[in-house]
């Protein structure tokens, strides 16, 4: 999953799908980072 790109037509509706994007992203790379950590102590 790619970063999500700041819209250009900033209209209400693709701002929230924006944010919900953003949220969505931010959470999997920290889940992602989590995971290599917990894979590196395992090494």
């Amino acid at each position: 999953m790619k970063k999500p790109v700041f819209p250009k037509n900033k209209t209400e509706k693709s701002m929230q799908t924006y944010e919900k994007n953003l949220d969505k992203y931010n959470k999997l790379q920290a889940t992602i980072e989590r995971l290599k950590k917990k894979r590196d102590k395992v090494k």
